[in-house]
């Protein structure tokens, strides 16, 4: 699915009516992208959230490159390195992965063309000097591995995306503010279509913070997106928005169900997500830091608000499951008719979703430990 606007420039500039895309699918961690969503689509793109609350395995990662400058000329030459070695340990990873298990496929964008050749340019060398990893690279006919910049990566994904941001403080300590194309009248549009690549992960390489560009000495619109995205990857918060951000109960009953659980020691973080498709609790695994080990739904507001059943109990419910869930329903009959007995039957399946959460653990604690990318 595509998460821009829904329209094409020639009705844009006919002036005709436009419609919005609704539904987000791509995206398995909504840090992908809220930053678009409520920045692009005022937070009316229903998305999904994932049962992993961090961003270590999915979601947006920022990585700051510490000895990067920016060279003039669209050229970083140091992030061009830190990328190339990264996509050269990424591979190692995956070909090291046991055959039955699938390797995730990997993109990397830039922000513009010169440091696209440049990480390419580094890749060659590191490919001659490590054949061993040619497979991860060879052609193949979906999910190849690229380096594109952000006029000509429109219409691809990938699992993994690594941007290299590029622009920076010069050898002289100065940042200047000109952010190439994303300073133009589109820019904004570019940055949108190159920050929502990713399906699973998405590392930021930058070799600035977001704090460093003043929007004192640029009018560009993309410079200001530019900014609130590097904050974005790098601490994770938008104004009125967090990725780990739990809103009040909805209803009466889900509020007593809160106290209830609370009262018998189970950890809920209520309405977990960010926009659209919210899930009534969230179960918090006292173990495994960053991690809910299943949902709670109740027949609520957030249950009847749905247009369909469809909607309600099949693509919702799908979704959401392939994202890690795992989700226990109670209904507001059965706990006004029959409280104690809903919550111990509640309480027993939860339980049963935490040791199945505590085997997988310990299966991916005993596999072979693999180098960090």
């Amino acid at each position: 699915m595509r998460t821009w606007k829904a329209f094409s420039s020639s009705s844009w500039q006919a002036g005709l009516a436009t419609t919005r895309l609704r539904w987000h699918y791509r995206s398995q961690h909504e840090s992908l992208i809220t930053f678009s969503n409520v920045n692009f689509y005022d937070s009316e793109l229903h998305t999904f959230p994932s049962a992993d609350t961090d961003t270590r395995e999915r979601g947006l990662q920022f990585v700051h490159v510490a000895d990067g400058l920016y060279e003039g000329a669209g050229l970083n030459r140091a992030e061009a390195r830190r990328v190339a070695d990264a996509v050269v340990q990424f591979a190692r990873n995956e070909l090291g992965k046991p055959e039955e298990k699938s390797r995730l496929t990997l993109g990397v964008g830039t922000f513009n063309l010169r440091q696209q050749i440049a990480i390419q340019d580094e890749l060659e060398g590191r490919r001659r000097q490590h054949q061993e990893l040619e497979p991860f690279f060879a052609a193949r006919d979906e999910g190849a591995f690229f380096v594109k910049n952000l006029e000509s990566i429109q219409g691809d994904e990938r699992d993994v995306i690594f941007l290299s941001v590029t622009y920076a403080k010069g050898i002289d300590g100065r940042l200047r503010h000109n952010f190439g194309p994303i300073n133009g009248e589109n820019g904004w549009r570019r940055l949108n279509v190159l920050t929502t690549r990713a399906r699973m992960r998405m590392r930021v390489f930058s070799s600035m913070h977001g704090d460093e560009i003043d929007l004192t000495k640029t009018q560009a619109l993309g410079a200001r997106y530019l900014k609130g995205f590097l904050d974005f990857a790098e601490h994770g918060t938008l104004t009125g928005v967090s990725l780990t951000a739990g809103a009040i109960t909805e209803s009466p009953f889900e509020y007593e169900m809160l106290q209830e659980l609370t009262r018998r020691g189970v950890r809920l973080v209520p309405q977990v997500g960010v926009a659209g498709y919210r899930i009534d609790f969230g179960v918090v695994d006292s173990e495994v830091e960053g991690r809910f080990i299943c949902g709670i739904e109740c027949d609520g507001a957030t249950y009847h608000a749905a247009e369909s059943a469809r909607d309600r109990d099949r693509l919702r419910q799908q979704v959401l499951e392939g994202l890690g869930w795992t989700f226990h329903r109670v209904w507001s009959t059965d706990w006004f008719k029959d409280r104690e007995g809903t919550i111990r039957r509640l309480l027993e399946k939860v339980d049963v979703t935490r040791g199945l959460a505590r085997a997988a653990e310990a299966a991916r604690a005993a596999a072979p430990s693999r180098v960090p990318w």
